[in-house]
């Protein structure tokens, strides 16, 4: 996650600016024949789905981590067989794995590669009645959830709060498929906010439901459903994968005088690609002075709003906030970005409005004022991934992206962290 102003000036900046192309001498060279040892297109076994993609890139690294993709994506196309919202897609994508180390050779300019990925059949075969199961409990929980208007939020780890990442976003999918075809047709009626929290353990991934009435601050169980680890390939560690805010709250928190606070900032399952626009969104119960937070993976933390003397003001419920929206980056080690958003009763001294970088990793706990609180997880995937196809810019990845870690770096300390 970047900064609202400089994510703007860079996205702004990669459309205003004109292409330059370069002449590259490597495209009259014979191609590389890639070789079937390190790029291999079969499989001793006739059970074993293999495929191989290319790619190019500067670095053996980039290029051949884009050569993989290419092959995967292209093999989970052919394992889904153009149905890519059904268990066996989620299964395939978390059970394809690299097959061979995969080939770099530079071309002058720039390099080419190509890799390599496969899949047992066998593995797809062998677990026919827990993706049966797992499709019937999906239809079962959404005909029990579909008795009014919804809002389904991102899957999280019940451990940490924290995005369930790619597993959680499939879950969201396939149930958002499910509801489709009972809930009633959209209204202007307050939904009533639903919840995912996956946990691990004993070799079985337990899927916890619970919702939220308009108006209310408790969450009322409304299921449970759960599943073999191993059909997708979790493990308890994979619920530790979270940014590392321990001094910040799992759910939302109410704040002094019972205020309360939600923030809405999710993308598809919990899922953004770069380029994509951010429109957070805020509601409170009553009148408060804000502050808006990003916390990155390695807990490194922003202060990025009100950046701006005219908007550090008191908001009430008749009249909140408006943010602006900005665009998502990765986080430079790919983990989760974490938006947090604190209301303060509004005659609580505050730091002036500024973007800065927060001197310590945020603690809820040594904010003043008993301040309510409210969070948004979710996880930034490059525009090049198979769920980002027809979804984000990749103009502003790259040297877009380095070029905002480079000002996130040079952004001013904060004095306090309020």
């Amino acid at each position: 996650m970047r900064a609202l102003p400089l994510l703007l000036a860079l996205a702004a900046l990669a459309q205003d600016q004109e292409p330059t192309y370069a002449v590259d001498r490597s495209i009259l060279r014979p191609p590389v024949v890639p070789s079937e040892a390190l790029c291999p297109t079969r499989h001793d076994s006739p059970k074993v789905w293999v495929e191989r993609g290319e790619a190019h890139g500067l670095s053996a690294g980039e290029a051949i981590g884009a050569a993989r993709r290419a092959a995967l994506e292209a093999l989970q196309d052919k394992v889904c067989a153009g149905i890519e919202t059904t268990p066996r897609c989620l299964a395939a994508r978390r059970n394809i794995a690299p097959f061979g180390p995969g080939q770099w050779e530079r071309r002058g300019a720039r390099g080419w590669a190509c890799a390599s990925v496969s899949i047992d059949e066998a593995v797809l075969n062998s677990k026919p009645r827990d993706l049966q199961k797992l499709d019937a409990d999906l239809s079962a929980l959404a005909a029990a959830l579909g008795a009014g208007p919804l809002q389904l939020l991102p899957p999280t780890w019940k451990s940490t709060g924290c995005s369930a990442g790619e597993p959680g976003a499939h879950l969201h999918t396939l149930l958002l498929g499910k509801l489709a075809g009972v809930l009633p047709a959209e209204s202007d009626a307050p939904a009533t906010l639903v919840r995912l929290e996956l946990s691990v353990a004993g070799g079985l991934v337990a899927v916890a439901v619970a919702g939220r009435a308009p108006g209310a601050t408790a969450w009322v169980p409304l299921g449970a459903l759960t599943f073999p680890a191993d059909l997708f390939q979790l493990t308890p560690d994979d619920a530790r994968i979270c940014p590392a805010d321990t001094g910040l709250p799992q759910s939302d928190q109410p704040g002094a005088g019972g205020l309360t606070i939600q923030l809405f900032a999710v993308g598809e399952g919990g899922l953004y690609c770069e380029g994509e626009t951010v429109s957070p969104r805020i509601e409170l119960s009553g009148p408060a002075r804000l502050r808006l937070y990003s916390v990155e993976s390695q807990g490194q933390g922003f202060r990025v709003w009100p950046h701006q003397p005219e908007d550090d003001r008191v908001y009430s419920p008749a009249e909140p906030p408006r943010l602006p929206a900005f665009t998502a980056m990765q986080a430079p080690d790919g983990g989760d970005s974490r938006l947090v958003v604190a209301a303060f009763p509004a005659d609580i001294a505050l730091d002036p409005a500024a973007f800065c970088r927060l001197p310590a990793p945020l603690d809820s706990r040594a904010l003043p004022g008993a301040p309510a609180l409210a969070s948004a997880t979710f996880h930034v995937l490059p525009a090049g991934e198979r769920l980002c196809l027809g979804r984000g810019d990749p103009s502003v990845t790259g040297a877009g992206r380095s070029h905002a870690a480079a000002a996130m770096s040079q952004a001013p300390v904060c004095p306090n962290t309020r």
